[in-house]
Formats: structure tokens, sequence, C-alpha cells
């Protein structure tokens, strides 16, 4: 069985909640980065956005829109319901 993607990019993620900035562009600003320094590479799995809002405790919605605006910018496209693919390097 192949190991969860969860942990890595969870424990990779870091949100704060006073700085004022919306959490969904640091959710952005965050994944962006993991991309940049190749901690995530083209075909990586990324958690579900149910998953992941769990993980890092924040509304539903707001990962929905952060993984939205990331495939608008196509930066990774979704694969049914289950994960999201980085799809290439960035723009």
């Amino acid at each position: 069985m192949k190991a969860s993607p969860l942990p890595p990019l969870v424990s990779q993620i870091h949100l704060s909640f006073r700085s004022g900035e919306p959490i969904y562009l640091q959710v952005i600003a965050q994944v962006k980065a993991l991309i940049s320094s190749d901690v995530l590479k083209a075909g990586d799995q990324l958690p579900t956005v149910r998953a992941l809002a769990q993980e890092l405790r924040i509304n539903f919605n707001t990962v929905a829109r952060a993984y939205r605006m990331l495939d608008e910018a196509n930066y990774f496209y979704p694969a049914g319901t289950r994960y999201v693919y980085f799809r290439f390097s960035p723009p």
C-alpha cells in the first residue's frame, strides 16, 4: 500500500491566523513554495480537500478555494474526488 501523501505536506504548511492575510492565500503561497523548492514534483499526490482541511484545522471551503485557484493557474488538476496531482513546473 502506498504511503499517504498527507503527513509530509501538512508538516510543511505553516499558517498564521494573526497575519491578516486570508488563509486560502496562505495555503496557495505555501503550496507554491513547496513546488519552487522541489518538495512537490510533477506527479506528486496532494491530499483531498477534506483531508487537508481536517489536518490543518481550517474550513473545507478555504482549502477548496485554494485548490480551485491553483487548478485555474494550471499548477495541478483534480483526479476524481480522491487526490489532486501536481501537473508541471509552475508557469
